[in-house]
């Protein structure tokens, strides 16, 4: 989140770029990022401990070349930045409102889930065949790397066609809040991880990969129940009220009855 916030003049900056022009520019960086992959796989040490905890759950904390790759060329700056310049011409193009027609969307989850679903099994496969040891750890990050864009337009166009064929329904209204309060979903969600599964009642690294599917699903199932009825009654998530109140610097209307 601290990056995004970051990051978040740029829209700003890039608001007049055609989008054309900003898929080009974001297209790169995403590339450029599964370029680094295996440039950087070339300084990594056979000992697997070096990795830290990118690889080995309770060691020490990533650093030199391998905390370079994980924490500032990928997962912060090009790829971060390549999301960011390809939603913003989404958004400019009509696509992430949905007010696209549905061919639009459905080419988008036939090329997004055609494109990104291999190579994303390609990577596990890739770090499989290396028996998850340290030679494969940043090289197999680059077919990932390029899977991440297909595949979110493959969920984006996959949810929109689901939206538009369920207007109306209680499930759709259920989901809607919950973007709606995405912020507090968000924060209410990654306090909850911290103090229950890294310092809290269950810890780290105790749960097993099913076991943290099943805390997940008991977050969004938590998060369809108590969004709606919230928005019934308030105009706004806690964080959304207090975010719009220091942007308008005045104090917003909460209450859904408030004038």
């Amino acid at each position: 989140l601290w990056f995004f916030g970051f990051f978040s003049p740029l829209p700003i900056l890039l608001r007049n770029r055609s989008p054309r022009l900003l898929v080009i520019f974001g297209t790169a960086c995403v590339v450029f990022s599964a370029i680094l992959a295996p440039l950087f796989q070339t300084g990594i040490p056979d000992d697997v401990e070096l990795l830290g905890q990118y690889w080995v759950t309770g060691a020490h904390g990533t650093d030199g070349i391998e905390g370079a790759f994980m924490y500032l060329p990928t997962e912060i700056l090009f790829r971060l930045l390549g999301a960011i310049m390809i939603g913003m011409a989404l958004a400019r193009l009509g696509i992430v409102q949905g007010t696209s027609g549905s061919a639009v969307y459905r080419r988008m989850v036939a090329y997004g889930f055609g494109v990104g679903l291999p190579l994303a099994i390609a990577a596990v496969v890739w770090r499989a065949i290396g028996d998850f040891g340290p030679g494969v750890a940043m090289v197999a990050e680059a077919p990932n790397t390029l899977a991440g864009i297909p595949m979110a337009l493959g969920y984006l166009g996959l949810v929109t066609l689901w939206g538009k064929r369920s207007e109306g329904s209680t499930m759709l209204d259920r989901v809607g809040a919950v973007g709606q309060m995405a912020l507090t979903n968000s924060i209410v969600q990654t306090i909850f991880g911290i103090a229950v599964l890294r310092d809290g009642i269950i810890g780290r690294g105790e749960l097993s990969r099913s076991g943290i599917a099943g805390v997940v699903l008991a977050v969004w199932v938590i998060q369809l129940l108590w969004s709606k009825p919230w928005l019934d009654r308030f105009r706004f998530g806690p964080f959304e009220w207090l975010i719009r109140s220091i942007t308008y610097r005045s104090i917003q209307p909460f209450r859904a009855s408030d004038g």
